[in-house]
């Protein structure tokens, strides 16, 4: 006769000292078994695996230790060795997913009445307690609030949300939570030691997270690996049993994808393939990776513990960007089933973070948008924006000139400043020895290049403005409190009136004095762009032609006689009108 027991069995807790997790649940039971206070009703919840059921058993043998109420059963007495066996008469265990009618809920109190055959109490641990009809829960709730004495009631759920609120009430609740990885990582290593196993610790901790913090789920796991393994648990082995990706490639990966080296990606999702991997189980890999990543960019606590690998990724892969793979591959798993396979939906899934990057929109990108429509009605400002284009890439180019600034240059900026200032003062003073002298007024009121210049090599100066700036020219202007700016028609539609205040503002700011900023637009391109568009004169008169030729009438009596003394004649009147 075979007598194999699955982990699962072998390793259920006899024992509140050998329960794995779960403190707050122990340590409220143990003090109400030392001080002898306890509730007639327990309500366990929690995912599947956590211990419930095992809580309530160990939970009952306190309660019928022959030694006395205890904390601590002492596991050799009759009634604690028939709790274990699964024997003890006064201890009931009814799996509610399969009684679910009232006629079962009222057979159960009929028999509440008698006292137990050997024990202190009877105890009744009802499982999915959920399961009940509305029916059976309201025959139970009278007797949940009020049993006889001699009567416990352990109910244990996966869903409490589906329990009324008045069962609820009349409950001690007690939730149990998910087992930490580290926990099961732990227990499974003492079960393998146990077993003289060798393994491999990444192999641990593949199954320990495949759990999903269910400890009995953990033992299946691994009943299974030491079944599929030979002397060793390898990580490999693992990787194949749950249809996971080695971690090497999953950093390979994403490595590729932020290099943009399709060769390598190929390489890898053909590898992926060949080997018939889960892809949900791949993308739950990745998002898991990406979030280690984030973790050591954004918490400064994480950095201590990352392993060099996501630190390459850390320092490889912008933070921004990392968020938007994250988005793609949830929405990927979203819809993976959709596709017709799961291994042409992930290498969508990874296509599309190959395609999107995410980048800051400049100003070309910004005219280019607003110029669409423009140029879909005209084709010849074509030329004008390709001019336009090559501008604003010299812009480009000098603002990352000056982001390249040397110690030297802000030395010398420094000087002019003061060279600046200097003269100020010395122009302030002519002004007031001279007060009559309008050719010293008006010098020390007009904007000099050192102003232009300090405002162009500001660091507040950035971004687009920086790139608008670098293309405007600045005008003679009537004094140095009033700005004429040109810049080129074509950024019409991003010089608005609040571009213009905000330019304004970080002048002022720069050179410590009010500012006013007049913008006007050059009209260079305007006659030639107008010489090749037609004007609405020559577009009115090109439609009277084509309406008079067109018509029908008038093309017949033309056939007959001659068209252009016509069509003179009605331009003539017309005129003349």
């Amino acid at each position: 006769m075979n007598t194999h027991k699955a982990l699962a069995r072998q390793w259920r807790p006899q024992s509140f000292n050998n329960f794995i997790g779960q403190p707050h649940a122990v340590k409220a039971l143990k003090q109400s078994l030392q001080r002898q206070e306890i509730h007639h009703a327990h309500l366990f919840t929690g995912t599947r695996g956590v211990g419930k059921t095992s809580l309530a058993r160990v939970f009952a043998k306190g309660l019928s230790c022959q030694q006395g109420i205890t904390d601590s059963p002492c596991e050799k007495c009759d009634h604690c060795m028939a709790i274990e066996q699964g024997t003890y008469i006064d201890l009931i265990e009814i799996d509610a997913a399969s009684k679910t009618k009232v006629d079962d809920t009222k057979e159960l109190l009929n028999q509440i009445t008698y006292p137990p055959v050997h024990g202190r109490f009877k105890i009744y641990i009802i499982d999915e307690v959920h399961s009940l009809s509305a029916n059976s829960f309201n025959a139970l709730l009278k007797t949940l609030e009020e049993p006889p004495e001699h009567v416990k009631f352990v109910l244990a759920t996966t869903d409490p949300q589906k329990l009324p609120i008045t069962i609820q009430s009349r409950c001690l609740q007690l939730h149990l939570q998910h087992h930490q990885e580290s926990h099961i990582s732990g227990h499974l290593e003492n079960i393998l030691k146990s077993l003289n196993k060798n393994y491999d610790k990444q192999a641990i901790e593949q199954l320990a997270k495949a759990a999903d913090g269910s400890l009995r789920d953990a033992l299946s796991l691994l009943e299974q690996a030491i079944a599929t393994s030979e002397d060793t648990l390898e990580n490999a082995t693992i990787c194949q049993m749950l249809g996971s990706a080695p971690t090497e490639d999953i950093i390979t990966l994403i490595h590729a994808i932020s290099l943009k080296d399709n060769i390598e990606v190929s390489e890898t999702l053909t590898k992926m393939e060949h080997n018939n991997h889960n892809y949900e189980t791949i993308i739950d890999q990745m998002l898991n990776m990406l979030y280690q990543t984030t973790k050591q960019q954004i918490l400064p606590n994480a950095k201590r513990e990352a392993n060099p690998d996501i630190a390459k990724l850390a320092n490889a892969i912008d933070s921004n960007q990392i968020q938007m793979y994250i988005q793609i591959l949830i929405q990927g798993k979203k819809d993976i089933s959709l596709y017709p396979s799961q291994v042409m939906g992930f290498n969508l899934i990874v296509m599309r973070m190959l395609a999107f990057k995410l980048e800051e929109n400049n100003l070309l990108s910004l005219i280019e948008k607003k110029n669409l429509t423009l140029t879909e009605k005209s084709p010849n400002l074509e030329k004008h924006q390709r001019t336009m284009k090559t501008n604003i890439n010299t812009s480009n180019q000098t603002a990352s000139e000056i982001l390249k600034q040397t110690s030297s240059q802000i030395s010398t900026k420094s000087t002019n400043n003061r060279a600046t200032s200097n003269k100020k003062i010395a122009q302030t003073h002519a002004k007031i020895e001279n007060p009559e002298n309008p050719q010293a007024t008006q010098e020390e009121r007009k904007p000099t290049e050192n102003d232009w210049k300090m405002v162009m090599e500001s660091s507040q100066i950035s971004g687009m403005i920086r790139q608008l700036l670098s293309q405007a020219t600045l005008k003679n202007s009537p004094n140095e409190s009033k700005w004429e700016i040109e810049v080129d028609q074509a950024l019409n539609k991003i010089a608005t009136p609040g571009f213009q205040a905000k330019i304004e503002q970080i002048c002022t700011k720069i050179l410590e004095r009010k500012v006013t900023i007049g913008l006007h637009f050059k009209q260079e391109n305007k006659a030639s762009i107008q010489s090749e568009i037609p004007t609405n004169d020559r577009l009115t008169e090109k439609a009277d032609n084509e309406k008079i030729l067109h018509d029908q009438n008038l093309q017949a009596f033309a056939k007959d006689l001659n068209a252009k003394p016509i069509i003179e004649t009605i331009k003539k009147s017309k005129s003349t009108v």
